[in-house]
């Protein structure tokens, strides 16, 4: 078996991602652009929070981008 104990699996917008950084700023400089709203493990959590946050292993994490229309 071969695995990785510097990575963390995570579910990302419903999607296993593994990642071997635990900052969820890390994680948003990856995956997201743009304006978006987080939550980790169905926690809203305030964008100025963002470098303090540390990523466990099977943390859930959404980012949610705006919709347009109507």
């Amino acid at each position: 078996m071969n695995t990785n104990s510097n990575q963390i699996q995570l579910l990302v917008n419903g999607q296993p991602c593994r990642v071997s950084f635990n900052r969820l700023s890390e994680l948003l400089e990856r995956y997201a652009e743009g304006l978006y709203a987080v939550a980790v493990n169905q926690q809203f959590i305030p964008r100025e929070d963002y470098p303090r946050v540390t990523l466990k292993n099977n943390d859930t994490v959404e980012i949610l981008m705006p919709m347009q229309g109507g």
